[in-house]
């Protein structure tokens, strides 16, 4: 496994690299160095862009189930 420096990468700066570094630190069992403000909101934003997904499939299979039956 890569180590990735001590000092987390800004969640702006570089999306991928923070998150990798977030990942490290949980499997580490260091929670104390976790980003927790940045990471609940995208935990939150994660859940709702997949409820907004849900709600469009659903929609569009709600149309395709009318359409069939009528």
């Amino acid at each position: 496994m890569t180590h990735l420096s001590l000092s987390s990468p800004e969640v702006d700066t570089d999306y991928v690299l923070w998150l990798e570094r977030q990942i490290e630190i949980i499997r580490e069992r260091n929670f104390v160095l976790l980003d927790i403000e940045n990471l609940l909101d995208e935990l939150e934003y994660s859940v709702s862009k997949r409820k907004r997904a849900l709600r469009s499939r659903l929609r569009v299979l709600m149309l395709h189930l009318l359409e069939c039956e009528f």
